[in-house]
């Protein structure tokens, strides 16, 4: 049986659609940034400081997180209050920027853009502390 021409219309404008010459569909485009998880550990004596040099390699977001304190004598978790701080090496030190004063957490305290540079990390004790603690940092980097 023969199709109507309604039906035939439809088809044939189909068949075009498909055969003509649309550009083809663009490829979907990346903008996966690549980032870099390091952790400085250590520990600290009452009124310590301590650094941790890092390279970010393209610029954006850095994050840093005081992640864990605890007594190096019992291992017990500590909850205080430390200078967390980001800068540049100067010498055997590190030359702070940004700082934040916090106590340990599982989210970032001190989160900044950066540009591809040698930076650092500096952990303090404010005063706070009364016996040595061990202690870990996270930094999430480009």
């Amino acid at each position: 049986k023969a199709l109507s021409p309604l039906v035939q219309l439809l088809v044939v404008g189909l068949v075009a659609t498909a055969c003509g010459d649309s550009p083809a569909p663009a490829a979907p485009s990346s903008t996966t940034t690549t980032t870099a998880t390091e952790v400085y550990v250590g520990t600290m004596a009452p009124g310590g400081t301590g650094f941790f040099s890092f390279r970010v390699v393209n610029p954006g977001s850095v994050s840093i997180t005081l992640a864990s304190l605890t007594s190096s004598a019992s291992g017990n978790p500590v909850s205080t209050a430390m200078q967390i701080g980001m800068g540049v090496p100067v010498g055997e030190g590190c030359a702070v920027t940004t700082s934040v004063t916090s106590a340990p957490s599982l989210q970032a305290q001190l989160t900044t853009r950066a540009s591809a540079n040698i930076y650092c990390v500096q952990l303090s004790d404010l005063g706070n502390l009364t016996a040595a603690v061990a202690f870990g940092v996270r930094i999430v980097h480009p």
